[in-house]
């Protein structure tokens, strides 16, 4: 009985497969996103039974704040959750959700431990609300750093002839999502006053732009969605395979969603403040580039 029992024992695996960490996090991103994208202020006020995330949150529901929300919360959606179920035990996913959420960390506790953030809450709630989805989030990251050093096994996702290779596709998202992330993480303030401007701009400029009195949320979501779109591409260095296939689904949703809600603001001009100089000049360019890669993406399918 005790060599069963030992043999038993013994031959137990201690692993956490990458499918287990994969579907932790989506799930944990699936909260967050939906919450971001259907009610971005009532999110960041805590609903009904939470705690406001931050201080002197707008109340104008049109509030550039808002689609900045939104716009990370479809990053996350086509980043982390919809791939999740595409390719649940990719390993591809886990290093990318290990990178991104290694990065989150420091990010929060740099919001939490200085003064980096005004808006970050003095109320005590609030704050413990705070360190408990800090806590959580390095529950997840462990778990995350554990099943990425599992054995790299090939992509489920069958590869075919198409117009445009996934290399050649990859390459160009990469190059494209990078140099907005590297934007919006290291100057936030400069790459929102290319799209927004103030109800009465200041007088100084960067180029033809006016400098936008920012918040310190917005530079916070700002940071987060620029982190999110190199953390993905970061992964995929990792990976070491520019070709995944799941990388290019990755990137056609995001672009595409993201094209979908860029040309929703300029046609209903949902959230203030864009001038029509700042159409022409960011919103239009944008939008016409980002088609362009969708275009790509999509012929790298067919």
């Amino acid at each position: 009985m005790s060599n069963t029992t030992t043999l038993i024992t013994s031959s137990y695996d201690y692993t956490i497969q990458p499918v287990v960490a994969n579907g932790l996090n989506a799930c944990l991103v699936a909260l967050f996103s939906f919450g971001l994208i259907m009610t971005p202020q009532k999110f960041m006020q805590g609903g009904l039974y939470q705690q406001p995330w931050f201080r002197n949150i707008p109340e104008a529901r049109n509030n550039r704040l808002y689609f900045l929300a939104q716009f990370i919360g479809l990053i996350m959606l086509g980043g982390a959750v919809v791939p999740t179920l595409i390719a649940p035990n990719d390993i591809l996913l886990t290093y990318q959700f290990a990178i991104i959420q290694g990065v989150n960390l420091l990010h929060t506790f740099v919001f939490l431990c200085s003064s980096a953030y005004e808006d970050r809450p003095d109320e005590g709630k609030s704050l413990g609300q705070w360190w408990g989805m800090t806590i959580l989030s390095a529950v997840f990251f462990a778990i995350t750093v554990v099943a990425a050093t599992s054995d790299k096994a090939a992509t489920e996702i069958v590869a075919r002839d198409t117009i445009v290779s996934k290399e050649a596709a990859n390459i160009a998202l990469l190059v494209f999502s990078s140099s907005f992330g590297l934007l919006f993480t290291l100057a936030p303030r400069i790459a929102l006053s290319m799209f927004w401007e103030d109800e009465s701009p200041a007088d100084n400029k960067i180029g033809p732009f006016h400098i936008l009195q920012t918040t310190s949320i917005e530079h916070w979501w700002s940071r987060n969605a620029g982190t999110a779109l190199l953390g993905l591409n970061a992964g995929l260095a990792v990976y070491g395979d520019i070709s995944h296939p799941l990388y290019s689904y990755q990137s056609l949703i995001i672009v595409s969603t993201l094209t979908l809600l860029n040309l929703h603001q300029i046609t209903m001009g949902t959230y203030e403040k864009v001038s029509a100089f700042q159409v022409k000049m960011s919103w239009i360019p944008t939008l016409i580039s980002s088609m362009g890669m969708v275009a790509v993406l999509v012929l790298s399918f067919v």
